[in-house]
C-alpha cells in the first residue's frame, strides 16, 4: 500500500511538472523578436524565432493582422503536450504566402493549429508532409497554385498518420481542395470544399480541365465523417476514392454522413462549359461533362482497392452519376445514401465491382431504402446524437465567402432548421 501510495505520488508529481512547464506567448505584425513574448504588448515578430523557444506544451497566440511568412515548426510536441499555434480571435490571424511560400508547412509531429485563415501558397495552403498526430481545426484556406500540382489542404505520404482536420474550409484555385494522399489512419470531418478553379500551365502532362473537392488517393484506413463538397468541379469527381499505379492501393476506408453537390456546373447550377486549355499547354483536354459524378470509388493501381464505405451519404445536381464505382473493387459497400436529381446515372456500377448496396434510396432504380441521414454529426466513426446543423463554421463562412452554409443545405436536403 505504502508503494503503491508513493508512485501515485511521483506520478501527480510528474502530470504537475509537466503542467507547469506549459507556458504561452504571443505573436503580432507588429512585434518584435527582441521582446519577452509573454504578453500583447511583448509580442515577438517571427515563427522563425517563435520556434526556437517553444516547446511542448507551450501555445502561441497569434494576435490580429496579416502575416507573411511561413508557419513552419522546427520540433514536434509530445503525445497529451502537443505545440499549440491559435488566432487569439478566430478567423483574424491571415497567413499570406503571397504566391511565394508555403503558409503552413508541417514536417514535425504533434503540432495543433487553430482558427487561423491561410491562403496563396508557393504551392499548397495547409500542407503535413510526413507528420503525425497534427490537428487543423477551425483552418480556412484558399487558393493553393493555380499551374502547378498543388492543393489547399494536403495530408501526404505514407509516414503521415493519425492527422485530424475538423472544421476546417477550403476554396479558391489549386488542383485539390482536400487530399489525403498515400498515406493511413487519417480523419477529415465537417471540413467544406468549393473548388474554384486551376489552369495547369505548369502541369501540362495532366488532362484538364481537372480538379477535386475532398479527396483519398492512395489512402488507407482514413475515414471523412460530415463533410460537403460543392460545384464547378470538371471532369473528374467532387468526393472521391482513387488509387492508380503510383500508389499501392486505396482500401479500408470510410465517407460518411458526407454531401456532394452540383459538380461541373456553374453557380446558377447549369452545366459549366469549359474554354480551351490555358496556353502553354496543347491537347490532352477533356471535354465530357458527363465525367463529374458527386461520389467516385476506384482504382487502376495492381491491387483491387477493398473494404470500402459510403455511408449516409447524399449527391444532386451532379452532371455525372451521383455515385460512381468503378472497378477493379472488392468488398465495397453503399448504405444509406440518397441519390437524386443528377445529370448522369444516381448510381454507376462498373462490371469489375463488388459492391452491396443497403437501405439506400436511389432515385429510378429499385433502392427505395430509408436513405442519408444528416441530421446528426459522426464522431470516430459513429453517429452520435449531436446535431450537425448549424454548421460549425457557419459564421466563418459567411464573412469569408459571403453566403450561408446552413441555409443552403436546410433547402437541398428538404430539413427544418429547428
Amino acid at each position: 500500500m505504502v508503494l503503491l501510495r508513493t508512485a501515485v505520488t511521483l506520478v501527480l508529481l510528474v502530470l504537475t511538472a509537466a503542467s507547469a512547464s506549459a507556458s504561452t506567448y504571443y505573436m503580432s505584425p507588429q512585434g518584435r523578436d527582441g521582446a519577452s513574448g509573454r504578453t500583447p504588448e511583448e509580442a515577438w515578430a517571427t515563427f522563425r524565432h517563435a520556434f526556437e523557444r517553444l516547446g511542448p506544451g507551450d501555445t502561441l497566440l497569434l494576435m490580429n493582422g496579416v502575416y507573411r511568412q511561413s508557419l513552419a515548426p522546427r520540433r514536434s510536441g509530445e503525445p497529451g503536450r502537443p505545440i499549440t499555434i491559435r488566432a487569439l480571435n478566430d478567423g483574424m490571424a491571415l497567413i499570406d504566402g503571397e504566391f511565394r511560400r508555403n503558409p503552413v508547412w508541417i514536417t514535425q509531429d504533434y503540432i495543433t493549429i487553430e482558427g487561423i485563415v491561410a491562403r496563396n501558397g508557393q504551392r499548397g495552403v495547409f500542407s503535413i508532409v510526413r507528420g503525425r498526430h497534427n490537428v487543423l481545426r477551425r483552418c480556412s484556406g484558399y487558393n493553393a497554385h493555380p499551374d502547378l500540382n498543388a492543393h489547399v489542404f494536403e495530408v501526404s505520404y505514407p509516414e503521415a498518420q493519425h492527422n485530424l482536420l475538423e472544421d476546417c474550409v477550403a476554396s479558391g484555385t489549386g488542383r485539390k481542395m482536400f487530399v489525403f494522399f498515400r498515406s493511413s489512419h487519417n480523419t477529415m470531418r465537417r471540413c467544406f470544399a468549393k473548388w474554384q478553379r486551376w489552369d495547369g500551365r505548369r502541369n501540362c502532362g495532366q488532362p484538364w480541365p481537372n480538379g477535386a473537392n475532398l479527396q483519398f488517393y492512395g489512402a488507407n484506413h482514413s475515414t471523412m465523417e460530415n463533410c460537403i463538397g460543392v460545384g464547378r468541379i470538371p471532369a473528374w469527381w467532387s468526393v472521391s476514392m482513387f488509387a492508380q499505379r503510383n500508389t499501392e492501393s486505396c482500401s479500408g476506408n470510410r465517407i460518411l454522413g458526407t454531401i456532394a453537390l452540383n459538380a461541373g456546373t456553374d453557380e446558377d447550377g447549369t452545366a459549366r462549359q469549359w474554354g480551351e486549355r490555358p496556353e502553354p499547354c496543347e491537347g490532352n483536354v477533356v471535354h465530357s461533362g458527363h465525367r463529374a459524378p458527386g461520389f467516385y470509388l476506384g482504382t487502376s493501381a495492381d491491387r483491387p482497392a477493398r473494404d470500402n464505405v459510403f455511408r449516409d451519404c447524399f449527391a444532386s445536381g451532379n452532371i455525372g452519376a451521383g455515385l460512381m464505382v468503378n472497378g477493379p473493387v472488392e468488398s465495397a459497400v453503399i448504405e444509406r445514401v440518397t441519390l437524386r436529381d443528377n445529370a448522369g446515372r444516381n448510381l454507376h456500377i462498373g462490371r469489375a465491382a463488388d459492391v452491396e448496396v443497403l437501405n439506400s434510396r436511389v432515385e429510378g432504380t429499385e433502392h427505395t431504402g430509408e436513405g442519408a441521414r444528416l441530421t446528426h454529426r459522426y464522431v470516430d466513426g459513429e453517429l452520435t446524437e449531436k446535431p450537425l446543423w448549424p454548421w460549425p463554421m457557419e459564421e466563418r463562412i459567411q464573412q469569408e465567402m459571403g453566403f450561408s452554409v446552413t441555409e443552403w443545405m436546410m433547402e437541398v436536403l428538404d430539413l427544418d432548421e429547428n
